[in-house]
């Protein structure tokens, strides 16, 4: 109940939080969205959902997210149709970890600071060709997790892709 009530009480308090950098919750397990009033701080740098996230939820975002310009580190989301393409503006991003990614997700290849990405059940297709990354994506990316019970096979990665690459976890 006491959940319920910050969630509540959250929207209320938000627009106060102007110079807020750094959001993490680990334990509102009552929370599966996040107001839309967050998309009003604009000096957040670091949105952490980790703990609930790896028990099999995520913290869907609102739209808008895009417009976090200073976002640097965003974890433990679900994102639905159309919020790949928002993250892909959020040119600050260094590590992004979402869950239930739609099929947009080629978009964030080009986030020029990505250095950590984390797909959570978010990967639906058996095979990944180089379709999934053009040359000169992923820049940055030194860490690539992708969690799937679905995949099988990545059959191709194109010249010029994941030039700082170190460790892939599949």
């Amino acid at each position: 109940m006491l959940e319920l009530l910050m969630y509540k009480e959250a929207a209320t308090y938000l627009p106060n939080l102007q110079k807020l950098q750094t959001l993490h919750l680990r334990t509102c397990i009552k929370l599966f969205r996040l107001p839309v009033e967050i998309l009003n701080i604009k000096q957040l740098r670091h949105l952490l959902f980790t703990d609930m996230f790896r028990k099999g939820v995520g913290i869907r975002v609102p739209r808008g997210i895009g417009t976090l310009a200073n976002l640097q580190t965003c974890t433990g989301i679900c994102s639905g149709p159309g919020i790949a393409s928002e993250l892909s503006s959020l040119t600050q991003l260094r590590e992004l970890e979402v869950r239930e990614v739609s099929n947009d997700h080629a978009v964030l290849q080009f986030l020029p600071k990505l250095e950590h990405f984390t797909l959570w059940e978010a990967y639906q297709a058996k095979f990944i060709g180089k379709e999934s990354c053009e040359a000169g994506g992923f820049p940055k990316l030194e860490i690539l997790i992708i969690a799937s019970w679905n995949l099988v096979e990545w059959t191709e990665i194109v010249n010029g892709a994941f030039s700082k690459f170190k460790a892939l976890s599949i």
